[in-house]
């Protein structure tokens, strides 16, 4: 009986560590919009007040590292106004995830 739910619990073992059982918490919008503040995507220069909203499209954790993409829309007082998607790149410093990288793949002026 011992050697079965030792078989299970090293089972179970291996499984966590291959699908990434991780207790790291994820990224969340909040976060983003904080970790923008003070950053220039092309000529626009973040700051809390100026981005609307910030809506999650993808996220990827591998790892000490993290991928996420999103869709951002800036406050109705930036004129012009922008909006688009951005990925972000995060690297897993404890006890938090610090913004690496920003890669603009569609953000700039809205048409709206």
């Amino acid at each position: 009986m011992k050697t079965l739910l030792l078989g299970a619990l090293i089972s179970m073992m291996c499984i966590a560590l291959l699908y990434g059982c991780d207790s790291r918490p994820k990224v969340t919008p909040e976060g983003i919009r904080l970790d923008l503040a003070g950053k220039t995507i092309g000529a626009f220069a973040c700051q809390k007040d100026t981005i609307k909203d910030v809506a999650i499209v993808e996220s990827t954790y591998k790892g000490d590292k993290a991928t996420i993409i999103v869709d951002l829309k800036t406050a109705d007082s930036v004129i012009p106004p922008l909006s688009g998607r951005l990925r972000l790149h995060y690297q897993w410093t404890s006890p938090e995830w610090k913004l690496t990288m920003i890669e603009n793949l569609t953000f700039r002026e809205s048409r709206t």
